[in-house]
């Protein structure tokens, strides 16, 4: 199974490949939304780790952070039509939408809703407990 973990922070993704990386060896990091679209455009991933706060892109003199960047990955991965599942994987209980204020509960319905074929759902990551890497499993395996 060929995993990509779209994730901005490096220690973050270290942990998530060391929690899954005696089930699955191929896994690739990209650290921004950019970055994580074109690779998906030259390889076929079965799974994509998602951050959803993370910058679109990672241009030296601009880089734009975005609470909500992951909805815009989600986006182009239906537009595009890839052969690809999606599981969300945040430290965040609540998120940024415009002046508004979401809670994760709230994101994971508004993202099963509008990308339903595609998002095997949520991962509330937690460095201080094990129950997010046993879920993230768990949801990795419903990909196969």
């Amino acid at each position: 199974m060929k995993i990509l973990c779209i994730e901005d922070q490096e220690e973050k993704y270290r942990q998530i490949e060391h929690a899954i990386a005696d089930v699955y060896v191929n896994i690739g990091w990209e650290n921004n939304c950019q970055n994580g679209l074109m690779k998906m455009r030259n390889q076929n991933y079965d799974v994509v780790l998602l951050d959803m706060s993370m910058p679109i892109c990672n241009d030296s003199e601009q880089e734009t952070f975005d609470s909500y960047a992951g909805m815009y990955v989600l986006k182009e991965i239906k537009r595009r039509k890839y052969l690809t599942k999606v599981i969300v994987i945040t430290g965040f209980s609540d998120f940024e939408q415009g002046k508004k204020v979401i809670t994760l509960s709230e994101l994971d319905s508004e993202i099963s809703e509008k990308y339903g074929s595609i998002y095997l759902g949520f991962v509330k990551y937690d460095s201080t407990n094990i129950e997010w890497q046993e879920k993230l499993i768990e949801l990795i395996e419903q990909a196969k």
